[in-house]
């Protein structure tokens, strides 16, 4: 099974889909849906939905978003593209990492962030961000986005490297929930959600989604950060030691927060136990879907649970397939014995 868990992975994070232009990766999702589904749909705002049917009166919602980070084209001048970064990333993480600019005419047109040149940085001047795509500048308009290239390569068996993998990993995660429920029907009624525009504050997707599905519980499928040695411990979780369940999470500047059920932790726990998988807890200064259906519905029963990712939003994010695999056995089985 994990074969097919790899190949997914390697299949989403080719496809564009910078938030608020996700329609590729729903148009994938909605591909990988519909054998399996009892109806598939992409809605109003664009999110990628698949629906199974139950017979409990309850409802389930999984989550994981479609979008990746990006910047935006602001100019092209002199042959450069300037662009501004449109969510959150490290500048000093951009130099000299191949881009794509995805223009209005669907044309893409590849580049690099520009760099220093070591051997005349002390007469460097300073200079907002831009791409050199070679002087191939006619099609590019501002308001285009810009993406990390595709870039996947496996370390090992079972650690990859590429964008994107926040939050491709959890679609790919969802696919082989849908092929799950078809061969073993859940009891309560589940709804599987592609999310558009969680990396910029959720407004279309999972607080959409919490508007449009009122769903009894809600989980949502995302990534926590990876320890390297130069972060805490305590804000971080060793990428190989299985998935993360956050009870916790707020984040001040997009004025979200969420606190996990206990019920939802209690049976995701259960299920990693049940499964003798390793996993952990985290509270996280950040957001995730699961802030965004939470603070538009107070009133149900929300969760998050995460999988370790290093080297967050840069061009090669590192994860461990076996904590991905993890992470969808525990969802499952939370969802048909212990919910």
């Amino acid at each position: 099974m994990e074969e097919r868990l790899k190949q997914l992975i390697e299949e989403l994070v080719q496809i564009p889909g910078p938030s608020g232009q996700e329609e590729l990766v729903a148009a994938y999702l909605q591909e990988q849906f519909k054998p399996f589904a009892d109806e598939a749909w992409i809605d109003k705002s664009g999110n990628s939905i698949a629906k199974f049917n139950g017979t409990s009166g309850r409802t389930i919602v999984v989550t994981g978003h479609m979008d990746e980070v990006f910047t935006v084209v602001e100019q092209v001048r002199d042959g450069l593209v300037y662009v501004k970064i449109g969510c959150s990333l490290d500048p000093e993480n951009l130099a000299g990492v191949p881009v794509q600019v995805l223009t209005e005419s669907g044309r893409i047109i590849r580049g690099v962030y520009g760099s220093s040149t070591i051997h005349l940085k002390k007469w460097e001047k300073p200079c907002d961000l831009f791409v050199d795509t070679g002087g191939e500048v006619a099609d590019i308009l501002p308001g285009d986005p810009v993406i990390y290239a595709p870039n996947l390569f496996w370390m090992n068996d079972h650690v990859v490297a590429s964008k994107a993998l926040d939050d491709r990993h959890s679609c790919a995660i969802l696919v082989q929930l849908a092929e799950r429920f078809a061969q073993e029907r859940p009891k309560d009624t589940v709804y599987l959600v592609g999310t558009r525009m969680e990396e910029i504050r959720m407004h279309g997707g999972a607080s959409y989604i919490a508007k449009t599905i009122p769903a009894d519980y809600y989980i949502s499928i995302d990534t926590n950060y990876g320890y390297d040695p130069r972060l805490p411990e305590s804000k971080s979780w060793k990428i190989g030691d299985g998935p993360v369940i956050r009870r916790w999470e707020r984040s001040t500047g997009a004025f979200t927060f969420c606190f996990s059920s206990r019920e939802l932790t209690r049976a995701l726990a259960k299920a990693g136990e049940e499964l003798g998988l390793p996993f952990g807890y985290d509270i996280a200064d950040t957001f995730t879907d699961s802030s965004g259906i939470y603070v538009e519905r107070p009133d149900a029963k929300v969760c998050g649970i995460n999988v370790a990712r290093r080297y967050s939003h840069s061009a090669h994010e590192v994860v461990d397939i076996r904590d991905v695999a993890a992470c969808r056995d525990m969802v499952y089985t939370a969802i048909q014995k212990y919910i």
